[in-house]
């Protein structure tokens, strides 16, 4: 038992860590639909630097929820 929270602890940390960023690459890409060349380069900026970085967040936050929550 000790050793679940310690893990649920752990992941909420985690998860506390990484929804400040989520947020924001949400609240860039509200702001550069308003301009396609901006929405482009903006898509291009993530693809080159972390191209998963979106998809394994979501992934994560969905797990951390299922499987601690």
């Amino acid at each position: 038992m000790q050793q679940l929270i310690t893990i649920k602890e752990t992941n909420r940390t985690l998860l506390y860590g990484l929804l400040p960023k989520v947020n924001q690459i949400i609240d860039n890409t509200k702001t550069t639909n308003l301009s396609h060349k901006k929405k482009q380069t903006h898509i291009r900026s993530y693809d080159t630097k972390q191209p998963n970085f979106v998809q394994n967040t979501v992934i994560l936050l969905q797990t951390t929820y299922i499987k601690y929550y």
